[in-house]
């Protein structure tokens, strides 16, 4: 049999970091997206060379101005979570992304200031405190809304 190429779709989900980031109140850090206004917890890409946790940091500072070191983190989540862009999107050759989650403890219910970029808008325009069920309820038709679920599933006993 010969490979013709048709019957093959490959499919590439963009490697990406994120935060479950807990408040004293065992509330979650969200931020409301600049583009379309829906609120999610900090994530990002994970660049070439970059460990995961590094990432998580690099995103969590870059998108919401909170400097957290490697001591915050409680747990990282055991595997690797996927989800699919939205139907017909694609960033660049990517499908979906598949996320690394890490469950990071503040001491403060403070919120964080937003870093202000010179020529370029920050990623969230506010940040808020929410409940698990807040997130989940933000985000029912969002296509995070099932790898939400197993974040906090497996978290609950740090939310609890």
């Amino acid at each position: 049999m010969t490979f013709s190429g048709s019957s093959i779709e490959l499919e590439c989900y963009r490697p990406n970091a994120g935060a479950l980031i807990i408040s004293p109140t065992k509330r979650v850090l969200v931020g409301q997206r600049n583009h379309d206004d829906a609120w999610q917890m900090p994530q990002g890409g994970i660049e070439l060379r970059e460990e995961p946790i590094d990432a998580m940091l690099r995103e969590v500072r870059e998108e919401t101005g909170f400097n957290l070191s490697a001591k915050d983190v409680i747990e990282e989540h055991p595997e690797w979570l996927r989800y699919r862009f939205e139907k017909g999107l694609y960033w660049q050759r990517f499908v979906g992304q598949e996320q690394r989650w890490f469950a990071v403890r503040t001491t403060t219910g403070d919120l964080p200031a937003l870093p202000q970029k010179p020529n370029e808008p920050s990623e969230f325009k506010a940040c808020a405190w929410h409940t698990p069920d807040e997130v989940l309820e933000n985000n029912r038709r969002a296509n995070k809304y099932e790898v939400y679920l197993r974040v906090f599933d497996y978290f609950a006993h740090l939310l609890a």
